[in-house]
């Protein structure tokens, strides 16, 4: 199969069942290129969900995953629980 630049792999999930068979991103990622004929790893994106969240957070091309505008995100002390301040991205 030869998905080239218009395709992209997406994985969401089931990890916490198969922890044992888990495969590693840097391992995952070129496999899935060669498997489906992709030009570059930016292609193959992880989505995170949860039941409570009752929304779907999905990679960036630079496999990093956004808070959509509908979402509320933030960082707790986890001794007080009270709202830390935004990180600086790398």
């Amino acid at each position: 199969m030869a998905g080239g630049t218009g395709m992209t792999v997406l994985t969401a999930g089931g990890w916490k069942r198969f922890s044992g068979q888990r495969i590693e991103r840097a391992v995952f990622d070129p496999r899935a290129c060669a498997a489906f004929g992709l030009a570059d790893e930016s292609q193959v994106r992880d989505a995170f969900n949860q039941v409570e969240l009752n929304t779907v957070m999905i990679e960036c091309s630079a496999h990093r995953k956004h808070v959509p505008p509908w979402l509320y995100a933030a960082a707790r002390d986890p001794d007080r629980l009270t709202v830390l301040r935004p990180a600086r991205s790398a």
